[in-house]
């Protein structure tokens, strides 16, 4: 009886699809009812907690005005409160109705009793809409339904709407797809599809329209949602009619290929570039800090900033959770930034809020730097992990609202935050079955856009699972690779393909090719962020005896605090071996100064200089620049004779390829001057190389093709770091006074006159000699 029942409405579709495709080419036929849509008047409500705010009204339409447009036009700019966010103005008041620190209320906005899933600023109102702002509680259930559209191997599935009052499957299509994108036809009274994005109605080829997987006996604007509903379009064609008992096809094994990494770390560095050619927020100084790269100083001020305006007081726990992320990023203690703890905000903050987001991120942060927990917080990491494995659905994965179904973005989230605790067995258990439900997602082709592939690599990366293994292979493409497809020709990142690059897509783009880079390099998680334990004296920092200084090596004296400035007494430099050097270090860079080179008839400064940002504005440069001077009695000694200076860049964070690493003489433009004849060592995460001169220095990452000379690896056995080789000192080349190399302006002419002129030296003597010999026998 199904099924004769499902034959019968697939040859009413088919004939539908008949009439529409002869009607397009012959004009013959008209439908029987009315052609197209009655257009309704266009209305706003607001409605607030228990209260009407604005009865619903109608508003006049104009082309290309937005959903805010008409808010403001209808209740006044001055009665809304926006929040600036990543994504746009968000609104968290209408006529003074917003939610209080310990609410989980938020002004939501409703297109034809649908959730629209774009902010009232980026939807453009159709004729006809229907616009209501709703202040609703996100932590009660609501009604909600999903939407899949499907042709063959093409599948947009949507997440799951919430709606209100009695909306449609065409009210759902039109806001998810976009009216723009769906063509309807009426017969009667009855809505029916006749193209999709672009994908029209052809031959026997028609979208049938399925509720919760049964074929609708009505069109789509007779189906009124109800809670729970599974709408969805599928391209077919009724000839094709599936066996009642098909075989089992064994499944096939894809082979995996080979991972190319070169390409791969050109496609890091290449979204590094767009990065930083960006303004930088604190997710992407995140992905820079562990790609390696150095962070604009803009940002540093930026974040300063914003704590002092705001008192470091937030409404929403995770601009806590993001900042504290941040400012481990930028080399900062969250713990006491600008005189504020934003790590104790978390762990006693309302971490609810804003649904399994805030308690994911909460964990992550915790944990980013190990951060200690009092037993006595309202959040323990405890909690924090019971609270995330209850909400965990029967299909392995979790749901921003809470309720099923499952999404594969939350799922990726929860399961970074839990990574840590893997071994733990009940973590250990909802992980695996977490994993196995985002693999059949992205074997499913539900993954369909950069932002959740990045962040399905994210959680498999933090888990020690690599994106480009069998299991997360599809048609040849594993998980890593299709969402290098995403990037553009500018280094950035599209949401869901195209040409043209987008900050939101970039950003999550490029958090999940770092945190996959970090998975090759076995370098952990993305969020992994350590205090910087090295306390870096802001001030001039003054060494008088040997009590500052620790032994390192033969001969080399350490300071023992870092700092950007030393003073270094005539007193303390008598008292040290002539043939001796001394080391310091402001935490990132270090330079070891021969002692000879620093008596003088005074006191001696030693400056890690800092420079402008646009000399720092560079996608190869892989640690900071600095300006590197010595001055003794007001003067700059810059000749530093036959002396050299060693200097060892500390890049802890760098995941490129070490053979690549140079360091580069640049002037105050930050133009490349001079390469250095650059070691390293990969064990203790060092460049070094040794100079003749002082100025600005820093480590650059260059492209195979221009490099010159390979970089030499340092051998351990060779000896100690820091001592003034022989070898160097003899080869090192001549400079002028002021510390640039001397030009070679020696030509094959010159040198033949000087042979010559010395054969003739020689010769005249011979003569002379022999003279004297004669005269000396007469």
């Amino acid at each position: 009886m199904g099924r004769d029942f499902r034959m019968l409405n697939k040859l009413r579709l088919s004939l539908l699809s008949f009439l529409l495709v002869f009607t397009v080419f012959f004009g013959t036929l008209q439908p029987s009812a009315q052609a197209e849509e009655v257009v309704k008047d266009e209305t706003i409500s607001v409605v607030g907690n228990s209260e009407t705010l604005l009865e619903e009204t109608t508003f006049s339409y104009e082309e290309n005005m937005t959903a805010l447009d008409v808010l403001i036009d209808a209740v006044g700019e001055e009665n809304i409160e926006f929040e600036d966010t990543d994504f746009g103005k968000m609104i968290i008041g209408i006529n003074g109705v917003k939610p209080a620190e310990d609410e989980s209320f938020y002004w939501a906005i409703f297109i034809n009793g649908i959730a629209s899933p774009v902010g009232a600023e980026s939807y453009i109102v159709q004729p006809g809409d229907s616009i209501s702002y709703r202040y609703i509680d996100y932590m009660e259930a609501a009604d909600s339904a999903t939407l899949n559209v499907i042709n063959g191997d093409d599948i947009q599935e949507f997440y799951p709407s919430t709606f209100i009052d009695n909306p449609t499957a065409l009210d759902l299509l039109n806001l998810l797809v976009g009216k723009d994108n769906v063509g309807v036809t009426y017969y009667g009274e009855d809505a029916f599809v006749n193209s999709i994005n672009g994908v029209a109605t052809e031959g026997n080829s028609y979208w049938a329209f399925y509720i919760n997987d049964e074929m609708a006996s009505t069109g789509l604007n007779g189906h009124t949602l109800k809670n729970g509903d599974k709408i969805t379009l599928n391209y077919e064609t009724w000839e094709e009619e599936s066996p009642e008992n098909p075989e089992e096809q064994p499944e096939t094994e894809e082979p995996t290929k080979a991972f190319d990494s070169v390409e791969f770390n050109k496609a890091v560095n290449s979204a590094s570039q767009y990065i930083l050619s960006n303004k930088v927020e604190d997710w992407q100084a995140v992905a820079l800090n562990k790609a390696g790269k150095s962070l604009p100083a803009s940002y540093s001020s930026n974040l300063k900033s914003l704590i002092l305006e705001k008192d470091g007081m937030f409404s929403k726990i995770t601009d806590y959770e993001r900042l504290t992320l941040g400012i481990l990023a930028a080399g900062k203690d969250p713990r006491n930034f600008e005189g504020h703890n934003l790590v104790e905000s978390i762990y006693n903050g309302n971490v609810t809020k804003q649904g399994l987001n805030g308690v994911a991120y909460a964990l992550i942060a915790l944990d980013s730097a190990n951060f200690q927990v009092p037993k006595t917080a309202k959040w323990t990491r405890e909690k924090l992990i019971a609270e995330l494995l209850k909400n965990q659905h029967d299909d392995g994965g979790w749901s921003w609202s809470l309720n099923p179904p499952s999404d594969s973005d939350t799922t990726a989230m929860v399961l970074t935050a839990l990574a840590p605790y893997k071994n733990q067995a009940d973590v250990s258990l909802a992980i695996e079955k977490a994993v196995n439900y985002l693999k059949e997602q992205y074997q499913g082709s539900t993954v369909d856009n950069s932002s959740t592939a990045a962040t399905i690599v994210i959680a498999l990366s933090a888990l020690g699972i690599d994106s480009h293994s069998e299991e997360f292979t599809k048609n040849e493409n594993s998980l890593i690779e299709f969402l290098l497809t995403f990037q553009n020709k500018d280094g950035g990142f599209d949401w869901q393909g195209g040409e043209e690059s987008d900050s939101f897509s970039s950003d999550q783009g490029y958090r999940g090719i770092v945190a996959y880079q970090l998975f090759l390099a076995d370098k952990g998680s993305l969020y992994t962020l350590p205090l910087n334990t090295n306390k870096v004296e802001d001030g001039n920092l003054l060494v008088k005896d040997h009590s500052d200084l620790v032994i390192k090596a033969s001969n080399v004296y350490k300071v023992k605090k870092d700092a950007k400035t030393f003073t270094l007494t005539n007193e303390l430099l008598k008292g040290l071996p002539q043939n001796s050097s001394i080391e310091v270090s402001n935490g990132k860079v270090n330079a070891t100064v021969p002692v000879a080179l620093l008596l003088t008839n005074s006191d001696v400064i030693f400056s890690f200089g800092e420079v402008s940002e646009a000399v720092k504005n560079t996608s190869d440069l892989v640690s900071d620049l600095y300006d590197f001077t010595i001055t003794s009695e007001g003067k700059t000694i810059s000749d530093f004779g036959n002396h050299v200076v060693n200097l060892g860049f500390d890049l802890t964070n760098f995941n490129g390829d070490w053979d690549q690493l140079r360091i580069y003489h640049v002037d105050e433009n930050g133009n490349k001057l001079e390469e250095m004849k650059t070691t390293y060592d990969a064990k203790t995460n060092q460049v070094f190389a040794s100079v003749g001169h002082f100025s600005i220095y820093g480590v650059f990452e260059l492209q195979k093709n221009s490099i010159k000379e390979p970089v030499v690896k340092e051998d351990n056995s060779s000896e100690q770091k820091g001592e003034v080789q022989q070898d160097q000192v003899q080869q090192k080349e001549k400079t002028s006074s002021n510390g640039n190399r001397l030009p070679n302006t020696a030509t094959p002419l010159f040198n033949l006159i000087a042979l010559g002129g010395a054969l003739m030296l020689i010769g005249a003597g011979g003569t002379i000699y022999s003279r004297r010999r004669q005269t000396n026998k007469i």
